[in-house]
């Protein structure tokens, strides 16, 4: 039902290839576009939107508006290429420098033909990227503008965290939706309303299992896990999409030290965050870059192939996918965190075994594949402050439902215990969940504990202030981070 499609054209990735590192705008050359290309007409005809309006540099992200009209996607632009710091895969201890010379990524709007390009943020330090538009009509987009360093690698490390953010299209009212003193970022709008992305848990756990979905409201409150939150395996599940008219997202299996390729697989959050039940594989025979592979094929079978992998995956139906996908699998190495280049092309690929070139470009990887068309806008989630009867209201939402006298009291009393702006709410549903030898009832306290992150200063860079710590050499106090 639809006879356009949208991608975005750039050098594959050639710097570190991690969770960690994998944002910064030196990871790509300069080069390439938004393009916009028919899928019925022979030849091809693509058209390149943004046409070099912004100088060299590349986009990040790409998102399409409810009403199929207007574009959002972050763009580096990178006027000095090749930079004077080295950009290979060991990179690290010249990232402060990069960060001085580089421009960092930005937040731009546009409509489906080119026409009324604005630029949206505009940090002279922190990089803005991955933006998706919210139900709500804000923007939310991934950023590093949280001022932490990331609590992995050795001293001579300076790597940025990545949190979630939203601002309105006009560049007002920028907020933060997400307080990880680790990893959150690929935001996608789900069609419950809510902002699914990927959460990084550097907390009490291995490093490389814990890379889940999780969910926030537009507004940042009530953010939960809804997949892989205790799970081996996947290592990590990113750019995570609703499936339409379904219950499902279709998401990527990835590891740590990789980028977000992987196969293509389907998850049911309904079975529970750690059921291995949940997640089914489009791609049987691909396998992520970085630990153990999981879950069964669809039911259908689904792609037979002999390798390579996938990215940025978008549901057309459960049944239907485009997909970014590359023959050639790249080579791999843990110790060394590197992955050769590889080209990426746009497919068409479905459970029952068929996998269609879409477009391939000579020179340029594709991806973000997205059909031009519009679609049902999911409902505007009321935040805990917002339980009230306006005009507004998306229907559906608690607000708008009628009340009954008891329900209207409970509304209530959460409206006069709601907290103040220096406050939040916590549940504990069980305390003595997982604890059998302790006596229901005996429980009289609970203690909260902090990890504090790491802090990064826009003049000096990461500050790694705890001695004996992170590859040191030192002696002192021997955890990874403090707590309070």
């Amino acid at each position: 039902d639809f006879d356009q499609i949208a991608f975005v054209r750039r050098h594959a990735a050639h710097s570190l290839r991690n969770i960690t590192g994998s944002q910064y705008p030196w990871n790509h050359k300069p080069g390439g576009d938004i393009c916009l290309k028919s899928i019925s007409d022979y030849p091809d005809t693509v058209a390149d939107l943004i046409a070099e309006r912004l100088g060299p540099g590349h986009v990040h992200g790409l998102d399409l508006h409810w009403d199929g009209r207007r574009l959002v996607f972050g763009f580096a632009a990178q006027p000095q290429w090749p930079p004077s710091w080295d950009t290979g895969p060991q990179c690290s201890p010249y990232v402060f420098q990069l960060r001085k010379e580089q421009p960092p990524t930005h937040i731009y709007t546009m409509n489906i033909d080119g026409t009324e390009l604005q630029q949206v943020t505009g940090h002279p330090l922190w990089s803005d990227f991955e933006p998706c538009w919210s139900p709500d009509g804000a923007i939310v987009f991934a950023s590093d503008r949280s001022g932490r360093s990331s609590e992995c690698g050795s001293f001579t490390s300076d790597h940025t965290v990545i949190n979630i953010y939203r601002v309105l299209p006009d560049g007002s009212e920028l907020m933060r939706l997400s307080d990880n003193k680790d990893i959150d970022r690929y935001p996608h709008a789900l069609d419950n309303g809510l902002i699914g992305y990927t959460r990084w848990e550097y907390q009490e756990r291995h490093f490389t299992e814990v890379h889940a979905v999780w969910s926030v409201r537009p507004d940042g409150t009530m953010a939960d896990a809804v997949f892989n939150q205790h799970m081996p395996a996947p290592w990590g599940i990113r750019d995570t999409r609703s499936v339409p008219d379904s219950n499902l997202l279709v998401s990527i299996a990835t590891g740590h030290h990789t980028l977000a390729y992987g196969p293509v697989v389907l998850i049911d959050p309904r079975l529970g965050p750690n059921s291995a039940e949940g997640i089914r594989v489009v791609t049987p025979q691909t396998v992520p870059q970085e630990g153990p592979p999981a879950g069964k094929a669809v039911a259908e079978g689904g792609v037979p192939e002999k390798g390579g992998l996938y990215q940025t995956p978008y549901a057309l139906s459960d049944k239907a996918f485009l997909a970014s996908y590359s023959y050639n699998l790249p080579a791999f190495s843990t110790s060394a965190k590197l992955c050769n280049d590889t080209q990426f092309a746009v497919y068409l690929i479905d459970v029952f075994g068929n996998r269609e070139l879409i477009h391939r470009d000579p020179v340029y990887s594709c991806s973000f594949p997205m059909p031009v068309k519009s679609r049902r806008r999911p409902p505007v989630v009321a935040g805990l402050g917002d339980r009230r009867e306006t005009p507004e209201t998306a229907p559906g939402d608690i607000a708008a439902m009628p009340k009954s006298a008891e329900a209207a009291e409970v509304l209530a009393a959460l409206d006069e215990s709601m907290p103040q702006p220096d406050e939040s709410i916590c549940m504990v549903a069980d305390v003595y969940a997982g604890l059998p030898e302790i006596e229901r009832g005996t429980v009289k306290y609970i203690r909260i504990s902090q990890r504090v992150g790491w802090p990064l200063d826009d003049d000096i860079g990461a500050m790694r202030y705890i001695p004996g710590n992170a590859y040191s050499k030192q002696f002192g106090f021997w955890a990874w981070s403090p707590v309070r």
